[in-house]
């Protein structure tokens, strides 16, 4: 994120220089809290400085691909699992259940949400079409299929005191990744659903959001694949991110956001890194492509 942060960053500066060739404004928002989704980032800008800082477009620099830009993502869905029981000694497994094994039934049954029927609108779903082989380059074999369907990943899981006692509590953590054509609520609805089954479980909700996507043809997008290739590069293919960024919250206030940004190889590994050629690569591509939306 350092890369994409700088690409902004020096977009902003150069721009500030041709001021008088812009015909509107440019404003540079650098926040902490995307990762965690928290109050005090760009929400608290966005809700104390609305007219300040959302604009009519959004170029965002998010760790991507060179061959992508992204104008819509998925939404995560966090939630959290708390089941209880009586407990007891291990060598008497008929006087209680098991907490944990509890949690496997329940997760048993969460993962198959995934597999929920929707309709993805038609719009999307021919501009990812022709995108999906751009995806899997650019995010990994399979990835083209992942970004347009549910999915579920169990986070953390907690159990038990020690190997010959039955568990009298079990926590864990879920993560949904929800698409365009579903909402949160109707993943919820499934989950409400599963829950009724056992009453030892309850769960709450950690962290909310909704899929969104903006015009795939949006004046934005064309200036980042025509500047892509004036630069040297094949235009970026238009995608939905599999993750989320703070680019939702202007899509979700009805402004277009566009995310291009470079590859983050080893992404939340150790010595995860950019490459240089890239980053700059971003970088001029982010001022040639702002300064030609602000020009006219």
């Amino acid at each position: 994120m350092k890369c994409g942060t700088a690409a902004s960053i020096w977009t902003y500066r150069y721009l500030s220089g041709v001021a008088e060739q812009l015909c509107g404004r440019l404003t540079l928002t650098v926040v902490s809290e995307e990762e965690n989704f928290g109050p005090d980032g760009m929400r608290h800008l966005m809700d104390r400085y609305t007219d300040d800082v959302l604009g009519t477009c959004c170029l965002n620099g998010e760790p991507s691909s060179p061959h992508t830009v992204r104008f819509g993502e998925k939404a995560p869905l966090w939630l959290k699992f708390f089941v209880k029981t009586r407990g007891g000694h291990g060598a008497f497994v008929h006087t209680s259940d098991n907490a944990g094994l509890v949690a496997l039934d329940i997760i048993s049954e969460l993962r198959q949400i995934p597999e929920m029927p929707f309709q993805e609108p038609a719009a999307l779903a021919a501009v990812l079409d022709q995108s999906s082989e751009a995806i899997d380059r650019a995010y990994g074999d399979g990835a083209s299929r992942v970004i347009r369907q549910p999915s579920f990943n169990l986070g953390t899981i907690r159990a038990g005191v020690k190997v010959n006692m039955i568990a009298a509590e079990c926590e864990f953590e879920a993560d949904f990744r929800i698409p365009n054509g579903i909402t949160s609520g109707d993943v919820l609805q499934r989950v409400d659903a599963i829950m009724e089954r056992f009453p030892q479980a309850q769960y709450e909700v950690l962290n909310r959001n909704e899929p969104n996507w903006c015009e795939p043809d949006h004046e934005m997008i064309r200036h980042v694949q025509e500047n892509a290739a004036l630069l040297g590069r094949e235009p970026p293919a238009r995608v939905i991110s599999p993750g989320a960024t703070d680019a939702r919250l202007w899509r979700l206030r009805g402004v277009p956001a566009v995310v291009y940004g470079p590859t983050p190889n080893g992404m939340g590994s150790a010595d995860e890194y950019v490459e240089i050629d890239e980053l700059m690569h971003v970088v001029k591509c982010h001022v040639l492509s702002a300064f030609d939306y602000l020009r006219r």
